[in-house]
């Protein structure tokens, strides 16, 4: 199971270490995160595209 933390980058990053753990992704490969972000008091969707480091 994995925890989530109130910053999304810091969950993001936990994300990224379990699927490399597990085997599911692999160094250099090209990753989608659909997510949403707090901007001015507000919610706006987010798409971030992220390589495996």
């Amino acid at each position: 199971m994995l925890d989530f933390d109130s910053d999304p980058d810091v969950t993001i990053s936990r994300a990224i270490s379990f699927l490399l753990r597990e085997g599911q992704i692999k160094l250099g490969d090209r990753l989608v995160i659909a997510t949403d972000i707090l901007s001015s008091n507000r919610l706006v969707d987010s798409v971030q595209l992220r390589t495996v480091k």
